[in-house]
């Protein structure tokens, strides 16, 4: 049996996975405000589930752990940040545990789907990661940072396209600011001096919103974009998208049309699918990547 855990802005989930990957039972919580706060709760919650003896617990995360200075990096969750939360669970609960970024955690989960390809899964909220699986075996990095798809820049921008952009990392033009939810909601609120959240704005423009229509397209070719420059670069067989972008069902067609322009072979046949239509099965993907990704990761 494993753990995994999924922490977002609001919200903690963890589950129990059998070693075929079948979920055993599930919970959410409310994310408490501090890491002593966070190791109580997720303690608890595992001595309480006794009876099922867990060999790890996977953390899947808005940030990434760095293997060289052992601690989270997580600007989102702002009291998370170089916290060892790892280490302390550890000592506390005696089992091995893995934290990674929810992209990571979203490659895990396709792993045994795609067991001789390339797969590369972006994960996108409040914040934007992503992961890389080569044949079954996950990429990870030597920092842990393997997957940082969010904070490389927009590439080929329009004229002005970047400008007072600014990151919340603090640099100008980052994926990340541009396609993460609060991005999307940025654009929206750009062009109509109000404000929506991502979700409202995919609905809007589902009805028809000629304003939400726009957006979303600038969306489209933003995310074309920076896929553009992963296939280029390391010519993945499939990407997964998730997050909320798997909730926008016309990307895996609309993306696809407008690589050609981005590549110097003109089209490229490369698998893009949707993680999830709903938040429930969206979380599992993710918490059974976690779940399954502490076989892999650097102890």
């Amino acid at each position: 049996m494993k753990c995994g855990i999924k922490i977002d802005i609001e919200q903690i989930t963890l589950a129990i996975v059998s070693d075929n990957g079948d979920f055993i039972l599930a919970e959410a919580f409310v994310l408490p405000p501090s890491p002593e706060e966070l190791i109580q709760l997720i303690c608890t919650w595992i001595e309480q589930k006794a009876e099922y003896t867990l060999s790890s617990i996977g953390i899947a995360l808005p940030g990434f752990y760095n293997y060289r200075e052992n601690h989270i990096h997580s600007f989102h969750i702002s009291w998370l940040h170089q916290t060892k939360i790892k280490h302390l669970l550890q000592a506390r609960l005696n089992i091995k545990v893995v934290v990674s970024s929810l992209g990571q955690a979203l490659a895990a989960s396709y792993m045994s789907a795609y067991p001789t390809q390339s797969v590369f899964a972006l994960h996108a909220s409040e914040d934007v990661s992503a992961g890389l699986a080569v044949s079954g075996n996950m990429m990870l990095g030597t920092h842990g940072l393997a997957g940082n798809w969010g904070h490389i820049s927009l590439p080929w921008p329009v004229e002005y396209e970047c400008d007072g952009r600014i990151c919340w990392c603090g640099k100008t033009g980052c994926l990340a600011h541009f396609v993460s939810s609060d991005g999307l909601a940025h654009d929206y609120e750009l062009l109509t001096n109000s404000k929506a959240s991502a979700k409202d704005i995919i609905k809007r423009s589902q009805n028809g919103d000629i304003v939400a229509e726009s957006v979303i397209q600038v969306l489209e070719d933003r995310i074309a974009r920076g896929l553009a420059l992963v296939c280029n670069l390391i010519d993945p067989d499939v990407i997964i998208l998730g997050g909320y972008l798997g909730k926008i069902e016309r990307l895996t067609t609309s993306i696809p049309r407008k690589w050609p322009g981005y590549s110097q072979i003109g089209n490229f046949t490369v698998t893009l699918l949707l993680s999830a239509f709903d938040d429930n099965s969206n979380d599992r993907k993710v918490l059974l990547g976690a779940s399954l990704l502490a076989s892999q990761a650097k102890s």
